[in-house]
């Protein structure tokens, strides 16, 4: 499974499961969920549970299930890493790297899982900005790409997907599987497409009126 994390505030305010269904079968499961809400405040418990050490995923797993409570669309957010999710964080680096994203950072660093990050741009982005976002997303995440979901063609899309084989080796046969089966699709669309176009001439140039 892959987790991906929202940068926007408010946007998801529930878990989501977006199943990646092939002939009934689901291959691959991504989860929206909530962003983050108070990741300085949650920061600091987690610092606190770890006493004073260096936090990592037992103490994620801790605060998920003991600070529900106080930070309910945190705990939300990390439940599926603790139960072995891997970590898609899209981010737009036209904005400034403010403290509640580097503690954003910080906390999904802590988990210890496979980490993807991913510039989705918004605007037109000063290099400065950007630079800075993958200096520091660099230092925490296993990968970090750019990538417009709202443009994205096929192959931009195949590519991310490749991408995640080389962050999360236990689910390669899943991922590839649907690599394999996008490509399938794609030739089967393709070949209607031409049907219908031939059928289209033979019937425009075959026209009597």
């Amino acid at each position: 499974e892959v987790l991906r994390v929202s940068a926007t505030p408010g946007e998801t305010t529930c878990v989501q499961k977006l199943p990646v269904k092939y002939n009934g079968e689901e291959l691959l499961r991504f989860l929206d969920t909530p962003g983050f809400q108070q990741p300085v405040e949650a920061m600091q418990e987690i610092r606190r549970l770890a006493g004073g050490g260096m936090p990592g995923p037992e103490d994620i797993a801790r605060f998920v299930r003991d600070c529900r409570e106080r930070f309910p669309d945190e705990a939300r957010l990390l439940e599926p890493l603790v139960e072995g999710a891997g970590v898609i964080y899209v981010v737009d680096p036209g904005k400034p790297l403010r403290d509640s994203f580097l503690a954003e950072i910080e906390i999904l660093r802590c988990t210890g899982r496979p980490r993807l990050a991913l510039l989705n741009p918004q605007s037109e982005t000063e290099p400065e900005l950007e630079t800075a976002w993958r200096e520091r997303l660099g230092t925490a995440f296993n990968l970090v790409r750019t990538f417009d979901a709202h443009r994205a063609r096929y192959e931009e899309r195949r590519r991310l997907l490749e991408t995640l084989l080389q962050i999360e080796e236990r689910h390669a046969g899943h991922i590839r599987r649907v690599l394999s089966s996008m490509e399938s699709e794609r030739a089967g669309r393709r070949e209607e497409a031409a049907e219908a176009i031939m059928d289209f001439l033979e019937k425009a140039l075959t026209l009597r009126a």
